[in-house]
């Protein structure tokens, strides 16, 4: 998996939250709305705890202080691919050999990254999909990569605009 300009991780701060991440925010919130009613507080800061945990993981990948070369989804860990066809050298694409997730698992923790938001695909582009975050990110997940020849990456998530790892990219030395 290819992850542009602000990456991928998910290791929860506290290991309960770790084991409560196995199960798939989508299914969660699912099983809670089932009903027809919101999602109690509880539930929404739960999806909030997990967003954060993940993006403060993308922060540790993509920070050259804090470089993390690997990617934890839902309890497995991920080596960086830093071979030819691997990551970039401006360091704001990382390549994860996620050969062993399925599909549903990572669209499951790009969903994990939303706070609950969908993921929408796009009608007029089968295989692509975004959420449009409450902050003004934006969070593209596509099932295929425009340097996959090279990479092998079959999936590509960008996130756009997280203040975050905004804050990094400055940081990142541009060769």
């Amino acid at each position: 998996m290819a992850l542009t300009a602000g990456g991928m991780t998910l290791v929860g701060a506290a290991p309960d939250l770790v084991l409560a991440n196995t199960q798939s925010v989508a299914s969660f919130i699912k099983g809670e709305t089932a009903a027809g009613t919101n999602l109690s507080t509880k539930t929404v800061d739960y999806v909030r705890d997990i967003q954060k945990t993940n993006t403060d993981q993308l922060v540790k990948v993509f920070d050259p202080k804090q470089s993390s070369d690997k990617l934890n989804v839902f309890g497995k860990e991920f080596a960086q691919v830093l071979d030819d066809g691997g990551s970039n050298i401006q360091g704001n694409t990382k390549v994860f050999a996620t050969e062993g997730l399925s599909q549903q698992q990572i669209f499951d923790y790009a969903q994990s990254l939303t706070g609950g938001k969908p993921l929408i695909e796009i009608p007029t582009a089968p295989g692509r999909f975004y959420a449009k975050l409450d902050d003004g990110s934006t969070i593209n997940l596509r099932n295929y990569s425009e340097s996959s020849d090279k990479t092998k990456a079959c999936w590509t998530m960008d996130i756009i605009g997280n203040q975050k790892l905004s804050e990094i990219q400055g940081k990142v030395k541009k060769n």
